[in-house]
């Protein structure tokens, strides 16, 4: 079984977006790249991946000083 992080980092890998991550385009990729998960744990994942998309710095943004 893939760690949540390395089905995190397959799915964001291919979804430059993450608001445009679906279920079936999130399998797709665990798929392509021969990992796979159930409904639960691909659900976990595509969470991951969009928290931490929103936590990242906004590149036009300087950060705070």
């Amino acid at each position: 079984m893939a760690a949540l992080e390395r089905l995190a980092e397959v799915i964001a890998a291919a979804h430059p977006n993450p608001d445009a991550i679906t279920r079936d385009s999130a399998r797709k990729a665990l798929t392509e790249s021969g990992l796979g998960a159930g409904t639960l744990r691909l659900t976990e994942a595509i969470t991951l991946v969009r928290s931490t998309a929103r936590a990242r710095q906004h590149p036009d943004r300087p950060e705070d000083q």
